[in-house]
């Protein structure tokens, strides 16, 4: 949120109701914010102090290890369910990616203990990199096993596809389209933000 404290201009002589203890403060003495939804929030010196210590405790003692298993198991799940709508749809639909970035996101803030940090912020933005880069490629793969099934191809061995380097050439052109890399950046933003720490 961001603050200020209101000394002058229109409501220089108001005074308000205190929006977590709701105690009337005077005109001066109050410290106003701006919530997530852009609202005006109201507090007294001694919530600001409690809201302020609130914020810092949640960085304390995040719950690495059962953040990493749950964003890992969110991400699992989620690249597997874009694979799957992939290839039932036949439409590749790169906007799944900030989806993908929400849910890791939240897992990850989730599984910490729902604690905030820089550390779950990179936890959250590398498992949602890998995820993303990990569903595209064995979606790509499997667009060039369907093409190349009817067709001859060094690919194909015993009548199946050979493995293919995450790193092969074609690989990494299909991956990495331009728009595909701006949508990425939109979900990995997200993820990064969805666990950053609050201040007051």
């Amino acid at each position: 949120m961001e603050n200020q404290t209101i000394k002058i201009g229109s409501k220089a002589t108001l005074s308000v109701l205190c929006s977590s203890c709701k105690k009337e403060v005077p005109a001066g003495e109050f410290f106003s914010f701006k919530n997530n939804l852009k609202q005006d929030v109201y507090l007294c010196a001694g919530c600001r102090e409690i809201t302020a210590q609130k914020y810092s405790e949640e960085m304390a003692n995040p719950n690495l290890i059962q953040a990493a298993l749950l964003g890992g198991l969110a991400a699992v799940i989620a690249g597997y369910s874009w694979f799957w709508i992939v290839q039932a749809s036949q439409w590749q639909c790169g906007y799944f990616s900030i989806g993908v970035g929400f849910l890791v996101g939240y897992a990850v803030h989730w599984g910490s203990g729902r604690k905030r940090g820089p550390s779950l912020q990179m936890m959250s933005a590398v498992l949602t990199f890998i995820t993303l880069y990990v569903s595209n490629y064995f979606i790509v793969l499997q667009s060039l096993k369907n093409y190349y099934a009817t067709h001859s191809s060094v690919l194909f061995a015993g009548g199946e596809l050979a493995y293919v380097s995450p790193f092969h050439p074609v690989i990494l052109r299909s991956v990495f389209s331009p728009i595909g890399l701006v949508i990425w950046g939109i979900g990995i933003y997200f993820a990064y933000q969805i666990p950053k720490h609050r201040n007051i």
